[in-house]
C-alpha cells in the first residue's frame, strides 16, 4: 500500500487523534485499520502471493471509497457498468442458490390485507380467509410501500420485481419507492443503487473488501448490520446517506484490541424499524425500543419483520406464525398465533412437483 493511503488512514483514525471530532466515517476507519492488520498478517505468515495481492487491491479500494465518503460527507454515485434499473414482470420461478429445505422461510412482510412469506421457490400471500401460493425464485426482499401495498424485490444486478399485494400481480414500474436502495449482495462490497438513474455508490466496507450482511427496515431506509453486539461499531445506518445513526449495543461494544473480529457475524434473526423517531429492534427473541428491552418472544424465530410503522411484529417460529401488536412503550399488547403446518406441506408438495 502506498504511503499516501497509509497517511490518510492514520489522519482519520479517531484512536490516533484524541482531539478529533467524531464523524460517521470513524466507524468505517476502525474496520479499515483492522483490514490493514489482517493484510500485514497475511504477508508476515507467507500467504500465497496471489492471495496477498488480491487482498491488497481490495483493501486499497476500501480506503479510497472511505476517504471519498469522508471528503464528500455522503456516498458518491457514479454510472454503473450494468443497464438498469430493469423491472421484471415475470420473476424467476426457482432458487438456484438455496441448498436448504423448500419450506425455509426466507422473509416475512406485512402487506395491505395480511402477510407475505417468501420461501426459496415460492411466495405465499396470507390473508385472514385464504392463502395464495405462486412460484417465485432467487430474490431479496428490499422494502414495502404504502402500508405493504407494494413489495420491491432485488433479483440480482439491475433487475427488480414489484409485487402489488392488493391486485396480486407483478407491476412494470418502480413508482412510489424511495430512490436510493441497497443493491443485491452479489459483489464483494455493499452498494447503493439509484432506482431513477441506475447509478451506484459503494459503502465503505466493514472488512477488507467484504460486503456487510444486514437486515433492512420495511421501508428500506434503515440498514442494521448483522454483527455480534460486542463487535458492532455500526448499528443502524441511514441508507440514503450511508451513515450510522443508532446502535442498540452502544454500551456493549468492546475496544478494538479486546475483541475477536474473526467472529463478528451474528446469524440471529433480527428486524429493525423506525417508530416515529425512535428505533425498534428485534434480536434473538428480544424486542427493544432504542437500547431498552421491552418484551421477549419466539427466541427461535427463523424470520421476523415489523410493519412499516413499527406497530406490529411478525415472526415465524417453527410452524407457528406469531403476530404481536406493540404498545407505544414497545411492550406487547396482543399476540396471535397461526399454524403454518398445512402451508409448509403444500410448499413441499409444490416443490416436489416442480422438480419431478
Amino acid at each position: 500500500m502506498d504511503d499516501d493511503l497509509q497517511q490518510r488512514v492514520l489522519a482519520c483514525d479517531p484512536d490516533a487523534n484524541p482531539g478529533h471530532t467524531r464523524t460517521p466515517i470513524d466507524h468505517f476507519v476502525r474496520w479499515i485499520r483492522d483490514a490493514q492488520d489482517s493484510l500485514v498478517e497475511l504477508e508476515t505468515y507467507g500467504a500465497p502471493p496471489i492471495i496477498v495481492t488480491h487482498r491488497r487491491e481490495l483493501f486499497e479500494e476500501s480506503v479510497r471509497v472511505a476517504m471519498a465518503f469522508r471528503d464528500a460527507g455522503r456516498p458518491q454515485f457514479a454510472p454503473s457498468d450494468e443497464d438498469g434499473p430493469i423491472v421484471v414482470v415475470d420473476p424467476p420461478r426457482d432458487n438456484v442458490f438455496h441448498s436448504g429445505d423448500p419450506d425455509d422461510v426466507l422473509a416475512v412482510a406485512f402487506v395491505a390485507d395480511g402477510l407475505v412469506l417468501q420461501f426459496p421457490s415460492a411466495l405465499a400471500h396470507l390473508t385472514h380467509d385464504d392463502i395464495a401460493i405462486q412460484p417465485f425464485g432467487t430474490a431479496d426482499l428490499a422494502c414495502s410501500q404504502g402500508g405493504g401495498a407494494r413489495l420491491l424485490f432485488r433479483l440480482g444486478g439491475p433487475k427488480h420485481a414489484v409485487y402489488d399485494s392488493r391486485e396480486r400481480r407483478w407491476l412494470d414500474n418502480l413508482e412510489a419507492f424511495p430512490d436510493v436502495h441497497v443493491s443485491s449482495l452479489v459483489s464483494l462490497s455493499t452498494q447503493l443503487v439509484s432506482l431513477s438513474t441506475g447509478e451506484v455508490a459503494t459503502l465503505p466496507g466493514t472488512r477488507c473488501g467484504e460486503a456487510m450482511d444486514f437486515v433492512l427496515s420495511p421501508d428500506g431506509r434503515w440498514l442494521w448490520t448483522r454483527m455480534t453486539p460486542e463487535a458492532d461499531d455500526f448499528g443502524v445506518l441511514e441508507v440514503e446517506v450511508g451513515a450510522p445513526r443508532f446502535n442498540p449495543w452502544r454500551d456493549r461494544v468492546k475496544a478494538l484490541a479486546d475483541r475477536d473480529l474473526e467472529d463478528w457475524h451474528d446469524p440471529s434473526t433480527r428486524a429493525v424499524v423506525m417508530h416515529g423517531t425512535t428505533p425498534r429492534f428485534f434480536h434473538a427473541g428480544v424486542v427493544m425500543q432504542d437500547a431498552t428491552e421491552t418484551a421477549r418472544l419466539a427466541p427461535g424465530a427463523s424470520a421476523a419483520a415489523f410493519d412499516e410503522g413499527g406497530e406490529q411484529l411478525a415472526l415465524v417460529d417453527g410452524t407457528d406464525l406469531v403476530v404481536a401488536r406493540l404498545h407505544e412503550s414497545g411492550s406487547i399488547v396482543e399476540r396471535t398465533t397461526r399454524d403454518l403446518s398445512e402451508l409448509f406441506s403444500q410448499i413441499r408438495v409444490n416443490r416436489n412437483i416442480a422438480i419431478s
